[in-house]
C-alpha cells in the first residue's frame, strides 16, 4: 500500500531535536508515526567535517550569504547548512535577522554545539513581570522528570553544582579537571556569585586529540535510530505547505510538496505535531488559512507570528595566558551560569545572561581563552513574522518576512556584559587580545524562539501547557516556537523535554479516544 494513503496515528513534521524526540517517544508507545523532513537524507559519514579546497568553500559561501554568518558554520561543515538562494526569506526595512537553517535529515542537530543545560525555576515562573506577555503555563517541577528522561536518553555529561541558575541534571559522569577547579576558585574570590563550571554537553568529553571532532549526537544517529521501524515511516524531501482541517477544531493532515518533483500530496493522521523549527512551524500555520482562520490556523488570539525572540550574542573576548596543569593540545569547554538577573540582583536591565568559555592549549604552553556572552531577549509583540507573498522559494511557497529589532533592555544588558567580559579575563590573569562589543544581528546564534507561544488561556496564547493548540485539539507544536520567554541558556534540551512531555499527553489522549 502506498505510504501516502495510510491513516497514521501521528504525523510529525521535522526530524531535528524536537521531531526526533517526538518520533522516539511515540513509537515507544506503539503509535504509528509518519515523519516528514523537508530536506534530504545524508549518509552517516556526511555529518562529519569534510575536506574541501578554498575554491570549493568559496563557491558554497556564494550560495549561503546568511548561513555563513552562523557561529557554527565553517569550511568543514558548510554542506550541512541550507542553500539560501533556493530557500530565501525577507526582512522588513531597516531590520536584520539571520535565519540559520539545516534543511536535512536531523535538522540542526547536525551542526549544534551540543550544549545542553536546563532552564531554571525562575525562567518558568518569573518572566511575566517584565516580558510582554504571559508566564509559562507550567513550572520547572512539571518539566523536571522529562529533563531527566531526555538527559538519560541522549547522554548529557556534567557535574553536580547545586546552582539555582543552572539546575543539576541526570548526568553521565564527567571529571572536572583540577585546573578548572582552581580557575573557579580564582574567579569566585574576585567576584562572588560567578561560578565557573564544566560545560553540560551531549555525549562528549575532552577532545584532546581532535579539536574539530564531529558531533556525537544527531537525531538521525540517536533518537531516530532507536525507533521501532514497524512503527516509523520516515520520508525526506517533503516540504509541508499547509495543514488541512476537516472540521473547525480538527486537523485532517498536511499537504506537502515533493522537493524533487514539485508535486503536491496529502497525508492524513489522527494527530499532527509541528517540529519544523520556530520560523518554519510558524510559516506553516500562517499559510494554513481557512474561512474560520483567515490570518492563520489556530490564531483566534491574534498572537500567531508575534513575539519572536532570540539569544543575543556579540559581547565576546579572546585572551591568552597560562594554566598550570593543562596539557598541551588539550581542549576544555566551560560556562559561567547567569549571575545577574532581576530575581537576585537589581540591574539596569531585566532578565539575565550567561557565558560560554572555550580553553585551547597550544603547543607552546599558551592557552587561548574565548569568552562569549549568551543573553536573554525579552518578548515583544512587534518582533514578528508574516508571509511575503511577493517572494517564493524553490517549491513555490510564500516565504517568511521577519521583523526583528533589539530593544533598550538588550542594549543595557549588552553594556553590562561588555564590562563583565573584561573583568573575568582580568580575574583569571589572562591578557586580553581581542574584544568585540557590538551585538550580533538577531538569529546569529540560531536560537530563534516564540510566535506560537504556550500560555494559561486561549486569549493570551496559541498553545496550552501540553503544547496543544487551543483552537485545533489534535494539533501540537513542540519546537522553539512554543516558548513564551527565552531564558539565558540554549533551548535544545528544553525543547526535547517539552516534546517528551507533550507526547505522553498525546498518547494518553489517543488511548482515551479524545484525538
Amino acid at each position: 500500500m502506498d505510504w501516502r494513503n495510510i491513516l497514521y496515528d501521528a504525523i510529525v513534521v521535522g526530524s531535528g531535536a524536537a521531531g526526533g524526540m517526538a518520533a522516539k517517544c511515540l513509537c515507544d508507545a506503539g503509535v504509528n508515526v509518519l515523519l516528514l523532513e523537508a530536506g534530504d537524507a545524508l549518509p552517516p559519514d556526511a555529518y562529519a567535517q569534510q575536506d574541501r579546497s578554498v575554491q570549493q568553500f568559496s563557491d558554497l559561501q556564494m550560495r549561503q550569504p546568511v548561513q555563513s554568518q552562523g557561529l557554527q558554520y565553517n569550511k568543514g561543515n558548510c554542506h550541512l547548512f541550507t542553500d539560501d538562494l533556493d530557500n530565501p526569506y525577507t526582512n522588513t526595512a531597516n531590520t536584520s535577522f539571520n535565519w540559520i537553517r539545516s534543511r536535512l535529515a536531523g535538522g540542526r542537530t547536525a551542526v549544534w554545539s551540543r550544549f545542553a543545560a536546563r532552564m531554571s525555576a525562575n525562567d518558568f515562573n518569573g518572566e511575566a513581570e517584565f516580558d510582554d506577555g504571559p508566564a509559562w503555563p507550567l513550572l520547572y517541577e512539571d518539566l523536571s522528570p522529562y529533563y531527566d528522561k531526555v538527559e538519560t536518553l541522549i547522554g548529557v555529561t556534567g557535574t553536580p553544582e547545586g546552582l539555582l541558575s543552572m539546575p543539576d541534571g541526570r548526568f553521565s559522569p564527567r571529571p572536572s579537571p583540577s585546573y578548572l577547579l582552581s580557575m573557579r576558585e580564582q574567579l569566585e574570590r574576585r567576584y562572588p556569585g560567578r561560578h565557573l563550571i564544566p560545560a553540560r554537553q551531549v555525549g562528549i568529553g575532552n577532545h584532546a586529540d581532535d579539536l574539530n571532532a564531529p558531533p556525537i549526537y544527531t537525531s538521525t544517529g540517536s533518537t531516530l535510530l532507536q525507533c521501532d521501524p514497524s512503527k516509523l515511516t520516515f520520508r525526506t524531501n517533503c516540504v509541508v505547505a499547509r495543514i488541512d482541517i476537516d472540521r473547525p477544531n480538527h486537523a485532517k493532515g498536511v499537504v506537502f510538496i515533493d522537493q524533487k518533483t514539485k508535486r503536491s500530496y496529502e497525508v492524513s493522521a489522527r494527530v499532527v505535531i509541528l517540529c519544523a523549527s520556530t520560523i518554519e512551524s510558524t510559516r506553516i500555520l500562517l499559510a494554513s488559512t481557512t474561512t474560520s482562520y483567515p490570518t492563520g490556523l489556530a490564531n483566534s488570539s491574534g498572537l500567531l507570528g508575534h513575539y519572536l525572540m532570540d539569544h543575543f550574542g556579540g559581547c565576546r573576548a579572546m585572551a591568552v595566558g597560562r594554566i598550570k596543569g593543562m596539557e598541551q593540545r588539550h581542549h576544555e569547554q566551560a560556562c559561567i551560569p547567569c549571575f545577574d538577573d532581576l530575581h537576585t540582583q537589581p540591574q539596569s536591565f531585566a532578565g539575565g545572561y550567561s557565558m560560554q568559555m572555550d580553553l585551547r592549549a597550544e603547543g607552546n604552553g599558551n592557552v587561548i581563552l574565548t569568552l562569549a556572552v549568551f543573553g536573554e531577549v525579552l518578548s515583544s509583540f512587534e518582533n514578528a513574522v508574516t508571509l511575503d507573498e511577493s517572494v517564493q522559494d524553490s517549491c513555490g511557497l510564500s516565504v517568511p518576512r521577519i521583523h526583528f529589532a533589539y530593544g533598550d533592555n538588550e542594549r543595557h544588558m549588552a553594556l553590562h556584559a561588555q564590562n563583565s567580559v573584561r573583568e573575568i579575563v582580568e580575574a583569571l590573569d589572562f591578557k586580553l587580545m581581542i574584544a568585540h562589543d557590538e551585538t550580533l544581528p538577531g538569529g546569529t546564534r540560531a536560537h530563534e524562539l516564540g510566535m506560537v507561544r504556550m500560555g494559561a488561556t486561549p486569549a493570551d496564547s496559541v498553545l496550552n501547557e501540553y503544547n496543544q493548540c487551543w483552537d485545533i485539539n489534535n494539533l501540537f507544536v513542540t519546537d522553539g516556537a512554543c516558548f513564551p520567554s527565552a531564558g539565558n541558556v540554549g533551548p535544545t534540551l528544553t525543547i526535547m523535554a517539552l516534546t517528551a512531555r507533550a507526547c505522553d499527553y498525546i498518547v494518553s489522549q489517543l488511548r482515551a479516544g479524545n484525538l
